[in-house]
C-alpha cells in the first residue's frame, strides 16, 4: 500500500509528555482505505489528528526456487 493523501493537524503543544494514538478505519474498499488517527496527551487532551488515504496494490510472490 502507499499513501495517496495525508493530512495532519497539530492542535496543542506537547513537550515531554506521553502520547497515545488511536487509529480508526473510516472506509475500506478493494483498492482504497481512509484512516483517522487521534493523538492524545497523558491528560487525555487531543493534541493532533491525522487523516490519510492509501491505495492498496496486490502483493506479488517473487520467490525464485
Amino acid at each position: 500500500a502507499f499513501s495517496t493523501n495525508a493530512y495532519i493537524s497539530f492542535l496543542k503543544k506537547c513537550t515531554g509528555c506521553t502520547v497515545t494514538a488511536i487509529a480508526t478505519e473510516i472506509s475500506r474498499s478493494h483498492k482504497l482505505g481512509v484512516y483517522r488517527v487521534v493523538i492524545n496527551n497523558n491528560l487525555g487532551e487531543q493534541i493532533a489528528e491525522f487523516t490519510g488515504t492509501c491505495y492498496y496494490i496486490e502483493a506479488h510472490n517473487n520467490d525464485h526456487q
